[in-house]
């Protein structure tokens, strides 16, 4: 996971300076819609903060750090992985609810107590 942390913020570094002269053209300097302004910020501060399942189905969880209109806030991940020839590949990822904060809370009127949101597996 460190190996892909690593990796996603060098290319994300790379996608930014790719979009640097389409920005110059079109938008004012201090303008930040479209720019992805924080998103480097909020990949370097992902971090591991469990790990559950066992070897058939390892589900790790992380952490970061959003900035959104002033307020800070912890966002949390889960990445679904699974064996590929000796490397662990992502087979999904979700978010943990924003409204309850994955707490599964079953009156939240957003995931009605999932707590996990963006399902492509089967989940807890």
């Amino acid at each position: 996971m460190v190996e892909f942390f690593d990796a996603r913020i060098v290319e994300e570094q790379r996608h930014q300076a790719s979009r640097a002269p389409f920005r110059r053209k079109f938008f004012a300097q201090d303008c930040r819609y479209d720019s992805h302004a924080d998103t480097l910020k909020r990949m370097e501060t992902e971090k591991i903060v469990s790990i559950e399942g066992g070897e058939s189905d390892p589900r790790v969880i992380t952490e970061q750090t959003v900035h959104h209109k002033g307020h800070i806030r912890r966002m949390r991940l889960r990445y679904h992985l699974q064996l590929l020839n000796d490397d662990w590949l992502i087979r999904d990822v979700q978010s943990a609810c924003l409204v309850c904060e994955g707490r599964g809370d079953s009156n939240c009127p957003y995931c009605k107590g999932q707590q996990w949101l963006r399902k492509g597996v089967e989940a807890d």
